[in-house]
């Protein structure tokens, strides 16, 4: 025994109070389980590929120097 008894009582810990507002959007997960990701879907554009001349690009828009052709 580390401390001698008293007649005091045995002090409590605070009661946890819900938070008010919407709950989490994901629940606790285990120690053991794998942790989870951010929640958002990754996704990329797909390439473009260019009516005038064939290339590739991640956007619409139209190479500077076509590749040939009569426009």
């Amino acid at each position: 025994m580390y401390w001698e008894p008293t007649s005091f009582t045995k002090p409590v810990p605070p009661r946890v109070k819900r938070s008010a507002g919407r709950p989490k959007k994901n629940r606790r997960r285990d120690a053991t389980e794998i942790p989870a990701g951010s929640g958002k879907v990754k996704w990329t554009l797909p390439d473009f590929q260019c009516t005038r001349c064939g290339f590739l690009a991640a956007t619409k828009e139209f190479p500077s120097n076509p590749r040939g052709g009569n426009y």
